[in-house]
């Protein structure tokens, strides 16, 4: 029996989850958790086979909890079950640790068909993602020097709020830190990758694959080529 923690920050997710994961003969739900504090209190305690991991938690974020996890259980396969689809969140969650990478948007089947992937030893991307992208957006981002590599999980996820045109308060609100905490982490940024303002962060989202999806265009937010 594959022993299975559900982490999510929201119940009625982690409610319907637990009801697939439990459907399955082969798997069986020990432990929920709502935070990645209790996440890994929750590996610490259940010693589960499997973890499945929401990306986003308020205060320490999903590849934050993936680091923390491995290092407490190394033999814990990790599914990151995400509503983000963009490669630079997949190769991050990959390089953290992870051994799965599952959007909310997959049919339900994916998600046990990615346990079962981990439990085999494999790494499994749901479509139409791959490893194959994830390979080709590494060689690209190494090639091109976008430097996601130098980033933190916590400022990746920053840089894309910003992109998406969210005010520091409103960011410190969502991951409940401070609005200093969120200042520092974009400084951190700017001053990783030589970029001169607002105009150059949101460039930088839009081109490395972060924030793909920004409402509006490079135009309309002042955001030309470099001559």
């Amino acid at each position: 029996m594959i022993a299975v923690v559900l982490a999510d920050d929201h119940d009625i997710v982690r409610q319907g989850l637990r009801i697939l994961v439990n459907m399955d003969p082969t798997m069986h739900v020990v432990a929920e958790a709502s935070d990645g504090a209790s996440a890994l209190a929750a590996v610490e305690q259940h010693r589960p086979d499997v973890l499945v991991l929401d990306l986003m938690f308020p205060g320490m974020a999903g590849l934050e909890v993936i680091r923390h996890a491995v290092e407490l259980a190394p033999e814990l396969r990790i599914v990151m079950l995400s509503m983000h689809a963009e490669l630079a969140y997949v190769t991050a969650a990959i390089d953290a640790g992870a051994s799965a990478y599952v959007t909310k948007s997959s049919d339900s089947g994916e998600l046990l068909a990615a346990i079962r992937s981990v439990m085999d030893g494999d790494i499994h991307i749901a479509p139409p993602l791959s490893m194959k992208a994830v390979t080709e957006y590494r060689r690209s981002a190494a090639g091109t020097g976008t430097g996601v590599s130098a980033m933190t999980p916590r400022e990746i996820e920053i840089n894309r709020l910003v992109a998406e045109g969210n005010s520091a308060a409103a960011i410190a609100f969502a991951l409940s830190i401070s609005i200093r905490t969120v200042d520092t982490h974009r400084a951190n940024v700017m001053r990783k990758l030589r970029l001169r303002g607002q105009a150059d962060l949101v460039r930088f989202a839009i081109r490395s694959g972060i924030a793909p999806l920004v409402h509006r265009s490079e135009d309309e937010l002042g955001v030309d080529d470099p001559a």
